[in-house]
């Protein structure tokens, strides 16, 4: 699938349904950083996303109503494990969008989003 800017709402739209965490992150003049989200290994950590964690930084504490048990953890190991797949940046929101779909694709091959998207 060719990825326009006129088509970046449904795909960001379309894997939201299909339930596939990712983040777009951009600061002026330095370009799209995309990246698919998750933990492979520790099975506490996959319910503790980075926006919980930063929500926690922000002090609105919306990490505490999910998982009480982190607080104490917080500082340690959750700023120095990934909590990505895979992840990289571009210059154009068409192609960071294009690698975000992509690696979309490979990590959840059988998602309902990889099946759209391969089709299309």
């Amino acid at each position: 699938m060719r990825v326009t800017k006129e088509t970046v709402g449904e795909l960001i739209t379309r894997l939201y349904s299909s339930e596939i965490n990712f983040r777009i992150e951009t600061l002026w003049n330095g370009g799209y950083t995309w990246a698919l989200t998750g933990y492979s290994s520790d099975e506490k950590e996959k319910d503790l996303p980075r926006i919980w964690i930063d929500d926690a930084i922000q002090g609105t504490g919306r990490w505490i109503d999910v998982i009480g048990e982190i607080e104490e953890e917080l500082n340690t190991i959750h700023f120095q494990k990934r909590d990505w797949f895979e992840r990289g940046s571009r210059e154009e929101v068409e192609e960071a969008i294009s690698e975000l779909c992509a690696a979309a694709c490979r990590v959840y091959p059988d998602s309902e989003f990889a099946k759209w998207y391969l089709a299309s």
